[in-house]
C-alpha cells in the first residue's frame, strides 16, 4: 500500500470490532475471495491480524497449520 492510501486510511479514524465480529468479517472475506489473492496486514501486537488471517482462511476453506 502506498503512503497516500495509508494516509487516507488514517483519516478514516479508528475502527474497533469485537473478536466475534472480526472473525465473521474475515470468514466473509475468505468466502468471497477469488485466487490468486494477496492480503497484507500491518498493525501492532494484539491488533487481531492472526485472528483475521485464520478467519479468512476458514472462510476460503483452507485448512492446515497457519
Amino acid at each position: 500500500m502506498n503512503r497516500s492510501a495509508m494516509n487516507r486510511l488514517d483519516q478514516l479514524g479508528p475502527r474497533t470490532l469485537s473478536e466475534t465480529a472480526l472473525v465473521r468479517w474475515g470468514e466473509r472475506i475468505g468466502a468471497s475471495a477469488q485466487p490468486p489473492l494477496w492480503i497484507a496486514m500491518v498493525g501492532p501486537l494484539g491488533a487481531g491480524k492472526s485472528v483475521l488471517a485464520r478467519a479468512i482462511c476458514r472462510g476460503a476453506e483452507i485448512s492446515g497449520h497457519l
